[in-house]
């Protein structure tokens, strides 16, 4: 689905969505504290690789210093940041991330490759709005230590312990600093961070977005280990969320800002008879995602409104 080797000149475009980035920075709160801390170090991390504003030599690897001193446009890095160079690999593991992160794509031109078209991973979020335009140079291929695909990998099939033991293993593994320049070793490759961010969104959140829809659906992952999770300033689209988990069986959901009402499948895993929607008993339908059977229903929400869902 994507090309997967190192590109020789690969920009990526962004605008902050807003003025106050820090108004809109997405944000957690939890009981397991190495989450939360981990998650505090994975968005510092990830904005300290953004090069807006930046300038530098180009052309920079492990054979050649580079030269020259040219204004960087407006991007982030997407691979070892001694080397002018992106991995489109990285970048598509990284795009979620940074969309959460307000770093919003609007193009990529990059030496490498053929015209590539959106795909439904960067259109749910409302990331991209057309087409992406490449043109073909020479490239190799890049080796990364498989586990940070890992957590993505089980928690897409319901194998949620497992995504956390992968999950948790990266984030004992790398380097946790404050400030994040003190950080060493893999936590200084920026797909780590970046995909941090996502693992906790998509993975452990369970969100599944749908923005041109107005859309979106999410699933509680926690593990044993995580009894609550609240993430704030969920980006989808223009519409921002706060959601809220309480172990398996209760899903709190707040619009926060947007314009127009989206809908929202409310999932639990499990066969239930009813959802309980603020309180009231609703009809549940059933499904199975992955191999797994789910309880679900579909509730309009408008902008400032807040639903709770649970199950008995």
């Amino acid at each position: 689905m994507f090309i997967t080797s190192v590109l020789a000149l690969l920009l990526i475009n962004f605008n902050v969505y807003a003025n106050d980035i820090d108004t809109l920075r997405i944000r957690i709160n939890t009981s397991n504290k190495k989450l939360e801390q981990a998650f505090n170090w994975a968005v510092d991390m990830a904005l300290s690789h953004v090069q807006t504003g930046k300038s530098g030599v180009i052309d920079s690897w492990e054979k050649g210093e580079g030269s020259g001193n040219v204004a960087y446009i407006p991007c982030y890095w997407g691979g070892y940041n001694s080397r002018t160079a992106f991995y489109s690999r990285d970048i598509c593991h990284q795009v979620v991330g940074g969309h959460l992160l307000n770093l919003s794509i609007k193009h990529i031109t990059f030496t490498c490759g053929q015209e590539i078209k959106i795909t439904s991973k960067t259109k749910s979020f409302g990331i991209i709005t057309h087409e992406l335009l490449t043109s073909l140079s020479p490239c190799t291929t890049h080796a990364y230590p498989a586990r940070s695909y890992l957590p993505e990998t089980f928690f897409n099939n319901n194998r949620i312990e497992q995504g956390w033991k992968w999950m948790e293993d990266i984030i004992n593994n790398i380097d946790i600093e404050f400030p994040v320049s003190k950080t060493t070793g893999d936590g200084n490759y920026p797909e780590i961070s970046f995909v941090l961010v996502s693992n906790i969104v998509e993975g452990l959140m369970g969100v599944e977005p749908d923005a041109p829809e107005q859309k979106l659906a999410s699933i509680p992952r926690l593990p044993a280990a995580i009894p609550d999770l609240t993430v704030k300033n969920i980006r989808i689209g223009n519409a921002f969320f706060t959601l809220s988990h309480s172990g398996s069986k209760k899903s709190v959901l707040n619009y926060q800002s947007g314009e127009i009402n989206f809908t929202w499948e409310v999932r639990f895993y499990g066969e239930y008879p009813v959802i309980r929607v603020n309180g009231k008993a609703k009809q549940a339908q059933h499904k199975e995602q992955n191999g797994v059977k789910i309880s679900y229903i579909t509730e309009e929400i408008k902008v400032g409104e807040t639903i709770e869902t649970t199950i008995d």
